[in-house]
């Protein structure tokens, strides 16, 4: 009890620090203005969301990484990247084989200024899938030449093969990804760590149990090198696959066994998907996916669950109405166990076919998420119109904040968390008016003092960056 008191504390000091710094350096606290880190290229051509990526460390070393679509000398999709060191960001390069079609790129940054990207390939002719890497050391302004650590077939298009990318303040880094294997006849969720000392990654683990398929996995890792991957069940390509949540803990020496979060639904009331996942300090998780609304589960003590997981998962945030769509759920943690859940919600009833975001928050300690609240369209509702956003939290809690792309206005914003609960929103820039492509915004915080926002603008065809002034 004691314990539980102390962390909850701990969040309102947090927010009360939050509240003073906002008020007490209005005229300098905010963001940068936006800068250009990407060429000008071109929309996803299949008008998708065109990935982007962005990382920064304590020190302010940033990373941000984009797929970049071309319509000139045939087309294509290679990864951009830049880095932005002491304030400034550089040029911009390329850093996957032009010769591949490459996309759904991930960066992260280690706390030695270690640098990692991971993506997804496919070549030009065949049906040869890879899950590639590239990595900048600590001190070097070079990239490694793409590796593959891994490579499988392409079984529908566009392929539901993702990555992800997660680095500690120590060097430690992991990348999770689903492949499809057609010996099997599964997608087949695994995960690789490169050791800091030799930048070198080792052997995949295979995470989802033989016969069974996954995709969509989320990553997370603590500061003590444990991890955490949660995946979902793929039922496209078969009735017979599983339809359900599942997840397991690890380190690089190796996996406990799947930990199964829902039960395997019927595939014809529906299914869930898009994952998201945290790791506290104490190596216990918090785990959120869409089903009916934002739903999830997590670990009050290790291996125990706030529900069981075989049981009716908890809402978090739960459907306005039968008309509700759920657009850009997202998932964000602190090391003691503070965490942010939000998501876009539009509510298709005539009259208002708006979207706007909501938000729970729960405090460490506790097994109770707080009632979801609406944040924006408040005032009147019609005069936004949210189209993605993205929970944000440093490691040391210090920094809290949701971004969000507003394309009814053409702007970006950022609304941070306070003592009283949700702040005013800051305007980060413009963006694109119209919503004839999907639109992208993702953000990273390290601490109180270095975040970064990355969204695309110009009819989505560069990638602009801001960052965080308290």
């Amino acid at each position: 009890m004691l314990r539980k008191i102390l962390t909850i504390l701990a969040f309102t000091l947090l927010s009360l620090h939050l509240a003073v710094s906002h008020a007490a350096g209005s005229r300098a606290t905010g963001w940068t203005s936006p800068v250009q880190v990407s060429p000008t290229g071109n929309p996803d051509p299949t008008r998708g969301a065109q990935v982007n990526s962005i990382a920064v460390n304590a020190s302010g070393l940033a990373l941000a990484t984009w797929d970049q679509y071309y319509y000139t000398n045939g087309g294509g999709s290679t990864i951009g990247a830049n880095v932005e060191t002491n304030g400034r960001w550089g040029t911009p390069v390329t850093i996957s084989d032009p010769a591949k079609y490459s996309d759904r790129s991930m960066a992260a940054v280690g706390g030695d200024g270690t640098m990692v990207v991971a993506w997804a390939s496919t070549e030009m002719t065949g049906n040869v899938r890879t899950i590639e890497v590239a990595v900048r050391p600590a001190g070097s302004t070079s990239w490694s030449a793409p590796k593959a650590l891994a490579t499988g077939s392409i079984r529908v298009s566009p392929d539901p093969s993702s990555v992800r990318v997660a680095m500690n303040t120590k060097g430690d880094a992991w990348v999770a990804w689903s492949l499809y294997n057609s010996a099997t006849g599964h997608y087949e969720v695994q995960a690789a760590y490169m050791d800091p000392r030799s930048y070198l990654f080792g052997s995949p683990f295979t995470l989802t149990p033989e016969g069974e398929s996954g995709v969509q996995p989320a990553l997370a890792l603590n500061e003590k090198g444990e991890v955490a991957i949660a995946w979902a069940g793929e039922i496209w390509t078969s009735i017979n696959n599983i339809n359900a949540i599942s997840m397991r803990k690890g380190s690089s020496s190796g996996f406990d066994p799947v930990v199964r979060l829902t039960p395997d639904l019927n595939h014809y009331t529906g299914y869930v998907n898009s994952p998201a996942v945290c790791l506290d300090g104490q190596n216990l998780s918090k785990v959120t996916w869409f089903g009916a609304g934002v739903q999830g589960n997590l670990e009050t003590a290790l291996g125990l669950w706030a529900v069981d997981p075989m049981g009716a998962p908890m809402t978090i945030i739960s459907p306005i109405n039968s008309l509700t769509s759920f657009i850009t759920p997202s998932l964000a943690c602190d090391a003691q166990g503070n965490a942010i859940a939000s998501a876009t919600l539009f509510d298709a009833t005539v009259g208002v076919q708006r979207a706007q975001v909501w938000a729970a928050t729960l405090a460490a300690g506790s097994s109770a998420w707080s009632p979801a609240n609406k944040l924006t369209g408040l005032n009147p509702s019609k005069t936004e119109d949210i189209a993605a956003s993205q929970a944000v939290m440093s490691p040391d809690g210090m920094l809290a904040y949701i971004a969000y792309v507003d394309h009814y206005n053409g702007v970006v914003k950022s609304m941070h968390r306070t003592a009283t609960g949700w702040g005013t929103p800051y305007t980060l820039g413009k963006t694109t008016r119209v919503s004839g492509f999907a639109e992208v915004v993702n953000g990273d915080a390290a601490s109180g003092t270095q975040a970064r926002v990355l969204w695309k603008t110009s009819g989505g065809m560069v990638h602009m960056a801001s960052d965080w002034k308290p």
